[in-house]
């Protein structure tokens, strides 16, 4: 309600008096008005609540708003895409879009008569539902997510999507979920250019090295936020030029280990390294190649250098540790090593440990507990000064920092 009350301060309503008035005043309002205020309401619990004020509201919410805020169906569900390219007002209502590869699970807005192509179709001739999703998705210009699945990448049907997306203005998250490739559209100029990404989120389960991202073009995502992808897909998104005002890049996970990488990524990082604040790894070997990301990327304040691939090599002492991380002076975030031990017995070692962290790194809070199971909901929070250490476990989800 509180969200609704600032957007009626934006179309100039006086917030007590019109609230006040009761539904009727609401009711009697233009269809445009109203169609603009539910245009604001993202999440489908706030469009259900909004609806249930009057018949009227509730008429203009679930058939055109509430049904067709977040879509999931396949890429030859035409019936849908047909409507959308039909009426161009409900196209604009669509804010989610997620493409999968499988008949469950998918959320189809009621009304609409799905008569989903058979599987040998699609695979033996694409291009007609193909044609009607792009024309589709150039209706979309309040598009915010495009999530795609595996095989939808895999077989290459979003490769003529890239020119089209430059007509989603609002275009804030491009997610590929199981891909095994980077999708081509990806690295074409149009996308490449695209104003408003903010994420863009590939998969970790291995991506063509020699992807040919074209880096001549004068602007290459000049709003992105958060990347997840490959060290060669980062190394060259960083490299390439952007507007006389930096990046806005605070969150890189890198998804392959840290192997043989090419200097080519840790010049990228430092490039970077000024606004980054979050920087996850997928694994490494040896603490030289830390220290080198450290050095990148000073201002980190989250990292998280994922498993030791050289499980045979020396354990590294908590004071080697501690000359790494003493180097990020606003680190607050520490995962991927155990520094304590469990049992009452290694009280006074974990005490010491305890006082090295928070000498050495004064910022720094949340550590990893002494669980292996990465799934465990436990954090180790440091409190104290230079001379004295506190530590406590705590619930918290350590993949959200």
């Amino acid at each position: 309600m509180d969200s609704l009350k600032r957007r009626l301060s934006y179309l100039n309503f006086s917030n007590r008096s019109f609230l006040s008035a009761g539904p009727d005043l609401l009711t009697t309002q233009p269809t445009e008005i109203l169609e603009a205020i539910i245009d604001y309401l993202e999440e489908k619990p706030d469009m259900l609540h909004f609806a249930l004020v009057c018949r009227k509201i509730h008429s203009l919410i679930i058939p055109r708003h509430y049904d067709f805020r977040y879509i999931q169906c396949r890429v030859d569900a035409v019936d849908i895409w047909k409507c959308l390219i039909e009426d161009r007002d409900l196209a604009k209502n669509v804010r989610r879009l997620e493409l999968t590869d499988t008949y469950s699970g998918r959320e189809i807005p009621r009304g609409i008569d799905t008569t989903i192509y058979s599987s040998t179709s699609l695979e033996s001739d694409p291009f007609p539902a193909l044609t009607l999703l792009n024309a589709a998705l150039a209706n979309m210009v309040s598009l915010l997510q495009l999530v795609c699945t595996n095989r939808v990448a895999r077989d290459g049907y979003l490769d003529m999507v890239g020119e089209t997306l430059v007509y989603c203005r609002s275009l804030s998250e491009i997610e590929m979920i199981g891909v095994a490739s980077t999708p081509i559209f990806l690295a074409t100029p149009s996308f490449l250019s695209h104003p408003t990404l903010e994420m863009l989120l590939l998969s970790r389960t291995g991506v063509d090295s020699d992807l040919p991202f074209d880096i001549t073009a004068h602007i290459i995502l000049p709003q992105l936020r958060v990347l997840h992808a490959p060290s060669h897909t980062v190394a060259a998104i960083l490299s390439a030029p952007t507007q006389d005002v930096p990046r806005p890049l605070d969150t890189i996970k890198v998804l392959d280990p840290l192997v043989d990488w090419d200097p080519a990524l840790y010049r990228a990082l430092r490039i970077s390294g000024n606004t980054l604040a979050r920087l996850e790894l997928h694994s490494w070997i040896d603490l030289e190649q830390l220290e080198r990301v450290v050095d990148a990327v000073p201002q980190l304040a989250w990292l998280d250098v994922g498993t030791r691939l050289n499980m045979w090599a020396l354990p590294i002492s908590i004071e080697d540790w501690c000359r790494v991380l003493m180097r990020l002076r606003c680190l607050t975030t520490f995962h991927g090593v155990q520094f304590f031990v469990p049992g009452i017995r290694n009280w006074n070692s974990n005490k010491q440990t305890a006082e090295l962290l928070v000498r050495n790194c004064p910022l720094l809070r949340t550590v990893d507990t002494y669980q292996r199971d990465s799934r465990m909901k436990e954090v180790i929070i440091l409190t104290g000064g230079k001379n004295t250490a506190q530590w406590e476990v705590v619930k918290a989800d350590t993949r959200k920092g």
